[in-house]
Parts: structure tokens; C-alpha cells; sequence
């Protein structure tokens, strides 16, 4: 849990998030999640 806001404080994944997130769409959700999962290593490679 502590690595998602990690994840949301980068100045990269967050304009992307912010599209992707939609309370009306919550297939959109899911995508965010997937995003991060895959932002997650980026931070680590950093």
C-alpha cells in the first residue's frame, strides 16, 4: 500500500492517472491499477 502513493506523488503516472480515473467508468478504474503495477518497477529502475 505504502508503494501506490509513492506511485501517485511522481510527477509522470500522475497527469496519466488522472484521465484514467473516472468515478463513472469503472472499467477505468481497473486500467488505473494496472498502471500503477507497471509505474511500480519504473520507480524501482529509477
Amino acid at each position: 500500500m505504502s508503494s501506490r502513493p509513492a506511485v501517485l506523488s511522481a510527477p509522470g503516472p500522475v497527469p496519466l492517472a488522472r484521465p484514467v480515473r473516472s468515478p463513472d467508468n469503472g472499467l477505468d478504474k481497473k486500467a488505473v491499477d494496472i498502471r500503477i503495477m507497471e509505474w511500480q518497477p519504473c520507480q524501482f529502475v529509477r
